[in-house]
């Protein structure tokens, strides 16, 4: 038992320590939690039973850093590991964090799932694309560009769980979902 709680921390610990694989890991669990099929294309991520194109946009709760500052470089560094900025769900309204869910162009896909990954659990969110720019902070991305971006912090994040919530899963169900059977 207390074999298994171990790997159950190194499991969720390893999640906020990931680099670009992290998205690859938010859209796994999209696909195997809703028995989603992959995509044939490069402009969206899964498909669903009705054959509409799913979009997966993830990101992880951390307390925001001061702005880096020649005279706090290595104050910031030293007390920026991640295990220590993870934030909960119950720090979301209190505490200054921005998760950026980025890189999305709603005219390719039918529905966006979304999230954040908090200390505590994953709660997933889902948006009709014709939705998405009328979500708060919903901005372009590059001068110039198609891709666009909004951000989930402390003064939007009740809108959201008010208008596309989805479900939670606890770390727990996220490691049983890909445990070898």
């Amino acid at each position: 038992m207390a074999n298994n709680k171990k790997k159950l921390e190194q499991f969720k610990s390893g999640i906020f320590s990931l680099g670009t694989n992290f998205g690859e890991l938010a859209q796994l669990m999209i696909k195997e939690s809703e028995k989603f099929t992959p995509a044939d294309g490069k402009y969206f991520d899964l498909l669903d039973s009705n054959n509409q194109k799913i979009e997966v946009k993830f990101s992880r709760a951390r307390k925001k850093l001061k702005p880096l500052k020649k005279n706090n470089i290595i104050e910031l560094c030293l007390n920026s590991a991640s295990d220590s900025r993870v934030l909960t769900e119950a720090d979301a309204t209190n505490i200054t964090f921005d998760c950026n869910i980025q890189q999305i162009k709603p005219s390719e896909f039918d529905i966006l799932y979304y999230g954040i990954f908090f200390k505590d659990k994953i709660v997933i969110f889902t948006a009709k694309s014709d939705d998405v720019p009328n979500m708060p902070g919903y901005s372009i991305q590059h001068k110039g560009g198609s891709e666009y971006q909004f951000h989930i912090n402390k003064s939007n994040y009740a809108e959201h769980k008010k208008n596309y919530f989805y479900k939670e899963l606890t770390y727990s169900q996220l490691y049983a979902l890909f445990k070898k059977k």
